[in-house]
């Protein structure tokens, strides 16, 4: 229950996070997909971190796939760099909206524009190969839309996506309205 108007000192109950955006497991082996948006980062790094950190229990391959608008408004890109050059299992790929002057390709960015799944091998970047490959999807709600359907599209089922909402809000969309 919301908070919503509750006067100074009121009691409010409270409870743990819930839902299904979470890894299921620190043993499994199946391949994993983190794709995001702008600050819809911050929770995939979590999850990137956390699967760095299980390395030496079970390698698995990890994408991390991130669009942002431009090099400035990237967050974590250096740790984010960093933490995949360390494993190799892992792997990014930067999506950028717009360059900057000094954006170097390959380094600050591996495409221009709107993140697009078509860009990437199947195989290769999205383990279309291996069907237990679990995708996750954060990022603003449009985002998430376009990247589901993309996944969709390349025969990926609905059960092996998740999807969570992190941003600033926003209207909620009619799905079979949406233009992408």
């Amino acid at each position: 229950m919301a908070a919503v108007g509750a006067a100074a000192g009121a009691i409010v109950q409270v409870s743990h996070p819930g839902g299904d955006f979470f890894l299921p497991s620190a043993r499994a082996t199946s391949p994993v997909v983190l794709i995001a948006a702008g600050v819809g980062l911050t929770p995939l790094l979590s999850m990137f971190n956390f699967l760095a950190d299980n390395m030496a229990i079970v390698k698995r391959k990890v994408h991390f796939i991130h669009a942002a608008r431009s090099s400035n408004a990237r967050a974590f890109k250096e740790s984010i760099t960093k933490t995949a050059q360390d494993h190799p299992s892992m792997k990014t790929t930067l999506f950028l909206g717009n360059l900057e002057k000094d954006d170097r390709a390959g380094l600050d960015y591996n495409y221009i524009g709107r993140a697009n799944l078509e860009l990437l091998h199947p195989e290769l970047d999205l383990y279309l190969n291996d069907r237990q490959t679990e995708y996750y999807i954060c990022g603003p709600s449009l985002f998430m839309l376009a990247m589901q359907n993309s996944l969709l599209s390349l025969g990926i089922g609905e059960r092996r996506i998740k999807v969570e909402l992190f941003g600033t809000g926003g209207p909620e969309i009619d799905k079979t309205q949406a233009n992408l």
